[in-house]
């Protein structure tokens, strides 16, 4: 059934505008369910704009007729709207020619401000093509001596797991990286990018967010080693705010009273919010690398980091066995 006074389609697009408008409020990449929509309702504005231009060249000839002035009934004089309605649709249908020059202008200006805007369009799109196509996990890069190498850290920190971990190891990582994980290195991961369920999400965010100890007991229940990437923009590090933001959503004592958990970041100059500090992304991160970061290998031992350091692995020390 249709909303009463609306066709099927017009119905559809109604609702489905509803829908994609509350998934998108719910989670950031959801956006993408309104690209649909966003089509669509852009397609029916174009279409109607198409139509009417094309309509004042290709046109039956009684579209120009002109009509009568509404008449009043007998003994009533006609209303002021209605003759100021009538005179409005007398000129409109009358003018062609009129009609036809805005038509042209119409186009012409379209044209002009879409054709820069469409190449740019075109560049960004092909540009895109060609970076999507490469794989993501082997890619290449330029050394200052102008040399061209593959960076293969990744697909290596996944061959090292398949071939360096018991089968059964189950392994902790931001859930971007999931697939990556059980695909190529064949071990349970914790999350992947099957995150519909939110909470499952969180309970990530709070074991990497949380302070070195806290983050202990509770990954020593859920995983044998944490594997995090390092050394790049787009790095664990980089992505940390929104971990915890994440996983603040469901456990509140994240970022108390903080939804944004804006002190959980850096200052500047790169130095870490005293929260960053504290918690076990910085430090799995930093360790030997920024001055005084350190973990305690009796919670956590380092057993890989890749050639070029964009990948550490550590094993969890003192796992349950419950």
């Amino acid at each position: 059934r249709s909303i009463p006074g609306k066709g099927r389609g017009i119905s559809f697009l109604y609702v489905y505008s509803v829908a994609a408008y509350y998934f998108c409020t719910r989670m950031s990449r959801l956006l993408l369910l309104a690209a649909p929509i966003g089509s669509a309702v852009t397609g029916v504005v174009i279409g109607a704009v198409v139509e009417w231009v094309i309509a004042q060249f290709i046109y039956a000839p009684e579209d120009d007729v002109v009509e009568d002035e509404e008449k009043s009934p007998k003994g009533q004089k006609p209303s002021a709207t209605a003759g100021t309605n009538a005179s409005i649709t007398n000129w409109y249908k009358k003018h062609r020619r009129y009609r036809q020059a805005i038509a042209l202008v119409l186009c012409a200006t379209i044209v002009q401000q879409y054709n820069p805007m469409w190449r740019i369009f075109e560049d960004h799109a092909i540009a895109h093509a060609y970076a999507f196509a490469n794989p993501r996990i082997l890619y290449k890069a330029r050394q200052p001596s102008g040399k061209d190498v593959i960076i293969g850290d990744y697909l290596e920190s996944y061959q090292w797991l398949k071939e360096n971990t018991p089968e059964d190891a189950r392994v902790m990582a931001w859930w971007d990286y999931g697939y990556q994980i059980s695909g190529i290195g064949n071990r349970t991961t914790i999350a992947d990018g099957n995150t519909w369920n939110h909470e499952h999400i969180a309970t990530l965010g709070k074991c990497l967010t949380s302070p070195v100890e806290e983050a202990h007991s509770l990954i020593r229940h859920l995983a044998d080693y944490v594997l995090i990437w390092t050394g790049s923009r787009a790095d664990d590090l980089a992505k940390s705010p929104h971990m915890a933001r994440i996983g603040n959503s469901v456990y509140h004592d994240i970022c108390p009273n903080d939804p944004s958990c804006s002190q959980f970041g850096f200052y500047a100059g790169r130095k870490p919010t005293p929260m960053m500090a504290k918690s076990l992304l910085y430090n799995l991160h930093s360790a030997g690398v920024a001055e005084g970061v350190s973990v305690d290998p009796a919670l956590f031992q380092e057993v890989y980091k890749s050639w070029n350091k964009l990948v550490r692995i550590y094993k969890v020390m003192n796992v349950s066995e419950e």
